[in-house]
Parts: structure tokens; sequence; C-alpha cells
């Protein structure tokens, strides 16, 4: 936290993304948009532990009405089973107000999510589409800007938005938007710090495997398994039915709503936040960092929050579809 505090405070006094003033401008940290949201507060006089629990707190929240909204406008009592599994999940609130860039990244994943399935909403009801082609797109490459490990999600965004929107020159702007988004932010970073990628990257991918590190491959698993087991287990099997949906759709078969596992408005975001699950679990237990950095574990703890959930709707659901 201390980290971004001082990026915000040098931004207050005219540095933009300086750590040490006379050293120049410095890419350190993956998320350089955070330091962006705590500078204001730190210009008006509040001070910075709590501009940065003002600014760490009041995200998690629109994070977690996010996630709700996107269960609640299905049915209410869905949206409060999201609330509780992700206030009590400990690696998203203790990360969340600690001051680190977690809370954003939580917004952001949440907003895209919610975003894109309102979206699917809207089409599935024929409701007049208000939403320009530009805005999520545009909100997909702001969350590839704000973390790299994110780019793959932010991909798997696009497919499914791309899935959606009608015309061969809509999607090819669905894919255009994000992609220009982020190419302009790592060439203006090349420019102005002189490499494209932040130092905190190329010190945990390249320098620190010559350290010993200090946990094994299974550190996410213990992590997970110590805070949400059961959440774990239906979000395994909720990714299994989605699987199995998706080649449903993938083979051209007839969708008989008496057949489906989940309701088909949360496939496609069901699906990305699977892939989220899927290679930051994977990809870290793989390649483990020099020491824990449990806030890594955050996007996961997030997806199987939603996954946890759609476990419990899509029982739901079956027992609707039993019943008429």
């Amino acid at each position: 936290g201390a980290f971004f505090l001082k990026y915000a405070e040098n931004m207050t006094k005219g540095y933009f993304w300086y750590y040490n003033i006379e050293s120049g401008p410095i890419w350190g940290a993956s998320a350089p948009l955070y330091p962006l949201l705590i500078a204001p507060l730190l210009k008006i006089g509040i001070p910075p532990v709590a501009a940065i629990k003002i600014v760490g707190i009041s995200l998690l929240n629109a994070a977690g009405l996010l996630g709700f909204e996107y269960f609640a406008e299905n049915k209410a009592s869905y949206g409060f089973i999201f609330a509780v599994l992700f206030a009590m999940n400990s690696n998203i609130v203790i990360h969340s107000t600690s001051g680190l860039e977690t809370p954003l990244t939580m917004f952001l994943i949440c907003l895209a999510v919610y975003e894109i399935k309102k979206y699917e909403q809207m089409i599935v009801t024929s409701v007049e589409r208000v939403y320009s082609t530009f805005k999520i797109p545009f909100l997909i490459g702001i969350l590839a800007i704000n973390k790299i490990d994110l780019i793959p999600f932010s991909m798997a965004l696009i497919i499914a938005y791309c899935l959606m929107v009608d015309g061969f020159k809509r999607k090819i702007r669905c894919i255009m938007v994000p992609t220009a988004i982020l190419l302009s932010f790592h060439s203006f970073a090349w420019a102005y710090f002189g490499f494209p990628l932040p130092n905190s990257f190329l010190t945990k991918a390249l320098h620190q495997n010559n350290f010993n590190k200090s946990i094994s491959h299974d550190w996410i698993l213990n992590d997970i398994m110590s805070t949400s087991p059961i959440a774990l287990f239906a979000a395994v099997v909720t990714i299994v039915a989605l699987l199995i949906e998706f080649l449903k759709i993938f083979r051209n078969s007839k969708r008989d709503r008496r057949t489906a596992l989940v309701q088909p408005i949360f496939v496609r975001t069901g699906l990305c936040l699977s892939f989220l699950c899927f290679y930051f679990f994977f990809g870290y237990s793989a390649k483990p960092p020099f020491e824990p950095y449990l806030w890594y574990i955050s996007p996961i703890s997030l997806a199987i929050c939603y996954l946890a959930t759609l476990f419990v709707t899509s029982i739901d659901f079956k027992l609707q579809l039993k019943a008429s």
C-alpha cells in the first residue's frame, strides 16, 4: 500500500509516475491506474492512509454490489448468496482494504461481466440496445491496462462479446477498440518509462528465478482450501456444467431448456470466469512467485464466488423445471 501511496503523493506534486523524484519516471508496479484514484484525495488534504482506505473500501463495496446485481436481476436470493460468499471471503476483503490494487481489479472484473450479461439480456428480451458499441470494448481495454495478467481474461471477454453482436464491422470494432487501448498505453509506457512492461513484471518473471522460493506449487490450492473449500467444490462442478453447455452450443445441438445444466443467460460470462479461474490457478501454480503474494489469488477467489453462486442457481433452475 505504501508503494502506491508514494506514487500518488508524487503525482500531487506534479510528477506523474515518479517513485523517487530525482530518478525520473519509472513503471514499478503492474497496476498503473490505481494511484490515479488515490492522488485526488491526497490533493484535497485527506491523510494518506485514510485516502487509500476510502478508495479500497469504496471499490470493494461497488464490486460486491455489481456482483449482487449480476445475479439479483434474475432472482434476489441469488444476489444475496453471492453477497454472502463475497463478504465472507477473507482473501478478497483483506487485500482490498490493505492498500493494494486488489479492489480496483475486483471492481473492473465485476463491471465487465455485469455489463456483458446485461447486454445479452437486452438481446434476449428484444429491448432497445441503448449501449454504445464502444462501451464494453472500452471497459475491456481498461481492464487489460490495469493488470498484465488480466490480458488473457480480457481476450476471453472480447470473444464472448463478439459472439453477441451482429455484423462483421461491429465484431471487428469490438476487437480493435480494446486492442488499440492496450497498444496505445504500452507504446506510451515505452516512450515515457523507456520500456513497455513494468519493472515488477520483469523482476518476478526473470530476476526472482535466481532465488530459492519459500513456497511450493500447491500454495494456491492450500490457500483456497483453507478459506473456501465448499465454494471451490461448487465452482469446479459449475465449470464442468458450463463446459458441457458450451459443447452443446459448439455442436449446434438443439438447446432444450429441460436438459440445460446452467441458465443460458449465465453461460458466456460463466465460461469467461471459469477461464480466469483456470489460467490464474495453473499459471501461478506452475510458476509460483518468490513468496506467497496472496493478493494474486484474489481474482480466483472472486471467480469462485461467482461460480459457486451459479452452482446454487443451477440447482434452483433444475428444480423449477421439474416443478413445471
